[in-house]
């Protein structure tokens, strides 16, 4: 193999992996370019037991009106309407309980079955 030879392919080899690295980085670009935008993000907690009911939500909205509702015995507690933002809470002791997240009018998410 002579000097040229060496240099040629040595030359072509740079070419080759300079090419890769500019078509991965564009590639890149373009992924961002199109990415899908932000979901919305729901947390939620629903637990009801014999001395607490509790039913919390924080969203970041875009997936409806929410409230919370928790009861225990006699003693109920509703969370204000919102598409972002809802918790209820009581505490004492009772045999009958339980705790509810509406979506839309309609029972989302439930401690009791």
């Amino acid at each position: 193999m002579t000097v040229g030879t060496a240099s040629q392919a040595r030359t072509k080899r740079r070419k080759r992996l300079a090419m890769s690295a500019a078509a991965g980085v564009m590639a890149a670009g373009l992924a961002v370019a199109v990415a899908a935008p932000a979901q919305a993000t729901t947390v939620y907690n629903v637990t009801s037991n014999w001395w607490q009911a509790y039913a919390g939500l924080t969203s970041t909205g875009g997936e409806g009106v929410f409230q919370a509702e928790a009861f225990l015995g006699y003693d109920h507690a509703f969370g204000p309407r919102s598409q972002y933002n809802t918790q209820a809470e009581v505490n004492g002791f009772n045999f009958t309980h339980n705790a509810y997240i509406w979506r839309d009018g309609a029972i989302w998410k439930r401690a009791q079955n």
